[in-house]
């Protein structure tokens, strides 16, 4: 069968799967899963994972400690979710993703299991057992494995990992994982779960406690990166070099312009040198969807930003990089999400707010969103139910030194670059 039908077969039957990334819902145990991968063989247990959790940054964090490891002449696998573009970009090789013909080839090997089993799968369930056997046939040094939802039950959470990262934990996904922060952290935290090595971002207090006594209960040493020793000195078009450590001052170079990204490759960096690479080299990564530039006059960027924390560091970025005259904002976003809390960051620091909503199930209905906005009349306000409309519309009322920011989820801007390439982004 040709390598494009074959693949259209293999999508089609992924997306009849169960989808908890469409349709959010509590996962019970993954004893059903280790059940499927125990059928395959275990190809998790072969395999050397990092595993990346948190709640923000933690995608950015996972590609560049793959970069990292790659650079360095390691064999490097990533798993990330979700995409922006086509399913195969959550797998990964050395950057390059899996190939359409591997994709369909080793999706039959885990559909086969279903059939047999009658267990109509998930769909994430399904990616993660296709990573795990294709780094595992492929020999990889390395896997970087980015957490899904949560941590303690997430499909991720079956390996023996090398090492546990973890970005900021904050509030997201609260009518999954918990109302409080503490809740969250213990979800997060389960992930931990050997003696090995965990690293992390300064975190909030209670986030601290919680991660340090469950690294004390399994014997595992736990680092916190202290990001106030870090010091931009150098920001252009090509990227930021910044150092760590005054005291020991250590120089890194990134090939990415986001001060935000600062602290995830300062955080990927500590990672890095605690299996023994001292000086990571992070030329070449690239990140989808994470403060995005896809046009210069107006500025337009695009950042997956989708919930309070990063839309406020995201509007940070944007202000401290383009000073914009004013600023406009195309907006759409997951019904369960905190989107009150996010209109109000918006309106209290943007001019116009355009608000949309994307192809996902999970996408609030654009005139919901829109009757949300009621009480801010200081700013002007537009609804369209087409994400490329909204943006067309935004690009329509800006003048040169306006900037127009597209965000509130990775779904929004899955359709907007998707649009953008015309499908040549493979």
């Amino acid at each position: 069968m040709e390598t494009q039908s074959r693949y259209t077969q293999a999508i089609t039957y992924l997306n009849s799967l169960i989808d908890y990334e469409r349709t959010p819902e509590k996962v019970r145990s993954l004893d059903h899963f280790r059940h499927l991968l125990e059928k395959l063989g275990n190809p998790h247990l072969d395999l050397n994972c990092i595993l990346v959790a948190g709640t923000k940054g933690k995608g950015s964090t996972a590609y560049l400690i793959a970069t990292g490891l790659k650079n360095h002449g390691f064999k490097t696998g990533l798993y990330v979710s979700p995409h922006i573009f086509d399913y195969r970009e959550r797998i990964q090789i050395d950057n390059r993703w899996i190939s359409k013909s591997q994709f369909s080839e080793y999706l039959d090997i885990v559909k086969k299991y279903h059939i047999e089993h009658r267990g109509m799968r998930t769909v994430f369930e399904t990616l993660t057992a296709m990573a795990f056997l294709y780094f595992r046939d492929n020999d990889v040094d390395y896997a970087v494995i980015e957490v899904g939802l949560g941590g303690r039950l997430d499909a991720t959470n079956v390996v023996d990992q090398i090492m546990t990262v973890f970005t900021p934990i904050d509030y997201d996904h609260t009518n999954i994982l918990g109302n409080t922060i503490e809740q969250i952290a213990m979800e997060k935290a389960g992930v931990i779960k050997n003696s090995n090595p965990v690293v992390s971002i300064k975190q909030l207090l209670p986030v601290q406690k919680i991660l340090k006594d469950t690294a004390r209960k399994f014997n595992a040493p736990i680092t916190f990166l202290d990001t106030s020793t870090i010091e931009v000195v150098e920001n252009s078009e090509s990227g930021l070099k910044f150092i760590i450590d005054k005291n020991r001052p250590m120089s890194v170079s990134i090939p990415l312009r986001a001060h935000f990204q600062v602290k995830n490759a300062a955080l990927a960096t500590l990672a890095l040198r605690t299996i023994g690479i001292k000086h990571p080299d992070f030329r070449g990564v690239k990140v989808s969807g994470r403060f995005h530039i896809i046009n210069k006059r107006p500025a337009v960027v695009v950042d997956s930003a989708h919930n309070p924390i990063s839309i406020r560091t995201i509007l940070d970025e944007v202000e401290e990089q383009f000073h914009p005259e004013r600023l406009i904002v195309v907006f759409a976003v997951s019904r369960d999400k905190d989107v009150l809390k996010m209109l109000e960051i918006l309106a209290s620091r943007i001019d116009v707010l355009i608000v949309t909503e994307y192809s996902n199930p999970r996408s609030m209905p654009s005139n919901q969103l829109f009757e949300m906005t009621d009480r801010f009349h200081h700013i002007e306000r537009f609804v369209l139910d087409n994400p490329n409309m909204a943006l067309r519309k935004a690009r329509d009322i800006a003048s040169q030194n306006d900037v127009i920011l597209v965000t509130g989820s990775v779904y929004l801007v899955s359709d907007i670059l998707k649009n953008l390439h015309g499908g040549n982004y493979a």
